[in-house]
């Protein structure tokens, strides 16, 4: 058969909106289904066009056709057509309960968010010369303890990090923050917290030759409050290794809204830990972890 049905309708094509056509599809007992070709048109001319799946014999199945209207173009003003055709040798489609809809269309999602911003978070300031250190003097972070610096280490503390050094240098740009025991460093930062989101914090963090690295101790916050935090493996002596924290924000809650903060604290005995590079992004929640929950073993007592 090559039946064609259609239906102008009394409403037209509007701006920037989507249009949704569902009906039921039906297939006759002991007829081909063929290839039927469900179409929206504005003015004559088609915006969307689509053959429904043949259904189970002697069933019926829901179908369903979109459409999304440009801001504006010819077919804006246009008077809207459901037509229907059925196509194949000897072929009956069915159909029934047809309605369209029209729902605003969902704004494109937003582009990749930058970094959140982090003041001084490669330690590039203040500059300091080859092989020399700062003391309790970290612009844009506030230190507390007895020994919070920035250093422009040499080769006797990390590999490839003095001038000329013929191996790659370990650390971003030439300078890095190092934290004695007692010593914490925090930032609150310009941003807040957004809802539904995936936070990542990422650094380097260095284990300076011939000193203990101690049990330092990394946290993202929203102002006083921990939302997450980690304690980083030590680093080979005298090299410097990534490592990162990741955090889901909820869809709503009193924690939304405030302002995020990072707080790096050193502790252990005679420890000394090194940062360098740090770096916080945004982006779709994380995955939960896997399930662990399962016993390793069984004991038959």
């Amino acid at each position: 058969m090559g039946t064609t049905l259609y239906q102008d309708l009394t409403n037209v094509v509007k701006a920037g909106v989507t249009y949704k056509l569902t009906m039921l599809v039906g297939h006759r007992n002991g007829a081909p289904f063929g290839t039927p070709a469900v179409s929206l048109l504005g003015g004559g001319v088609v915006l969307a066009q689509a053959t429904p799946p043949a259904p189970e014999v002697g069933r019926f199945a829901p179908f369903e056709l979109t459409y999304n209207s440009p801001e504006s173009g010819d077919e804006i003003g246009q008077t809207l057509r459901i037509q229907l055709q059925s196509i194949g040798d000897a072929a009956q489609a069915w159909f029934d309960d047809i309605k369209l809809t029209v729902v605003p269309t969902l704004p494109p999602p937003p582009p990749p968010t930058p970094d959140v911003a982090i003041a001084n978070h490669s330690f590039e300031n203040p500059v300091v010369g080859d092989g020399s250190y700062t003391i309790n003097n970290m612009p844009g972070w506030t230190g507390s303890g007895t020994w919070w610096h920035v250093a422009n280490p040499g080769n006797d503390w990390f590999s490839g990090t003095s001038a000329g050094s013929a191996g790659p240098n370990p650390i971003d740009g030439a300078n890095a923050a190092g934290l004695n025991t007692g010593a914490a460093i925090y930032q609150e930062l310009v941003d807040t917290v957004n809802a539904g989101v995936g936070y990542k914090l990422t650094m380097l963090v260095g284990h300076r030759r011939g000193v203990p690295f101690g049990r330092p101790t990394v946290s993202l916050m929203a102002g006083e409050q921990v939302l997450t935090e980690g304690v980083p493996l030590p680093p080979s002596d005298g090299a410097f290794a990534p490592f990162e924290l990741t955090w889901n924000s909820p869809d709503a809650g009193g924690v939304v809204g405030q302002k995020l903060a990072i707080r790096i604290v050193s502790t252990g005995r005679d420890a000394q830990a090194w940062f360098d590079n740090l770096k916080l992004t945004i982006g779709p929640k994380f995955p939960p972890p896997p399930n662990n929950t399962a016993p390793l073993a069984k004991a038959v007592i």
